[in-house]
């Protein structure tokens, strides 16, 4: 299980094998000992800070899904993390990306948005998804450089949003943006309106398993005038282009997705697209609209 930055990233086991070896069987006794605990850690039914009990029987669940090839398995843990408190101390900790992966790498996806939008006499309004604490719209805001008359901010964290909403309040600059505590698999298909820009960062689709992402994907297509911008990573040696099933990479076992393909089987067309690598990581920056 990884600790970095007080953080549980739930699918990570120790990269050394003693160590994993020894959570993985102490976990697997305690599940045994303990069905109830085993049944809800399975399905993402966890406090903000899991007891080491409860990380133990983690590092045995993780164990078996990479074991059984099922990482689809591990979607609810991962929801888990950035629904619970601790999304909160990861945005405040990962603050520097805000210059070092956005204003210097992603935020270069701006530009494309713009020259998209060039032949759409559409009032826009940009929402993204996992806004953590809202330091993107607060620059695309600011820079007023997209068509943008509405921004709002989902996040899986209630406590996020709640921040960002005090700090809205207390600070005018950065008010302006409505924030949703929201799961946007759900919420976006029932608000979504023409002339949406679906925006995600720094990774957010990779948590979802491509039946998941199939489905949204779907579910907004007949809504006219969207657009969807993504920069999401890309394992080292995985090639969007070629392969067509979803897989895990990283120590998180979050998922490498064909974005390319999937879009367009789901009747979205992709405008610009661009490659980048920060933070030891690949990106795909893509635009796609709907027909």
């Amino acid at each position: 299980m990884a600790e970095i930055q007080h953080v549980t990233f739930p699918a990570a086991l120790p990269t050394n094998r003693v160590k994993r070896a020894l959570k993985v069987a102490l976990g697997k006794i305690i599940s045994l000992v303990n069905p109830m605990m085993r049944m809800a850690v399975e399905r993402g039914d966890l406090p903000d800070s899991p007891t080491a009990a409860q990380k133990l029987v983690l590092a045995a669940f993780v164990a078996k899904c990479l074991k059984e090839q099922t990482p689809e398995k591990l979607t609810e843990l991962q929801t888990w993390l950035w629904r619970s408190g601790q999304a909160v101390t990861f945005h405040a900790a990962a603050s520097n990306r805000f210059q070092t992966w956005w204003l210097d790498t992603h935020s270069k996806i701006l530009d494309d948005i713009t020259s998209a939008q060039q032949d759409m006499n559409e009032p826009f309004t940009l929402c993204e998804i996992g806004c953590g604490s809202g330091l993107i719209l607060r620059d695309i805001r600011k820079r007023k450089t997209a068509n943008f008359s509405r921004y709002i901010g989902l996040d899986l964290s209630p406590k996020q949003i709640e921040t960002n909403k005090a700090e809205a309040t207390e600070n005018p600059d950065f008010s302006g943006i409505e924030y949703v505590a929201a799961d946007a698999r759900e919420w976006i298909p029932k608000n979504i309106q023409q002339g949406w820009v679906i925006l995600t960062n720094a990774g957010v689709m990779e948590y979802w398993t491509q039946e998941q992402l199939r489905s949204f994907f779907q579910s907004i297509e007949s809504t006219p005038g969207c657009m969807l911008a993504l920069i999401e990573p890309l394992g080292e040696d995985f090639d969007p282009d070629v392969e067509t099933q979803s897989r895990p990479y990283h120590f998180e076992q979050s998922f490498s997705h064909p974005y390319p393909q999937l879009l367009e089987q789901h009747g979205w067309s992709v405008v610009s697209r661009k490659a980048a690598e920060v933070g030891g990581l690949r990106w795909i920056l893509l635009c796609a609209r709907n027909a």
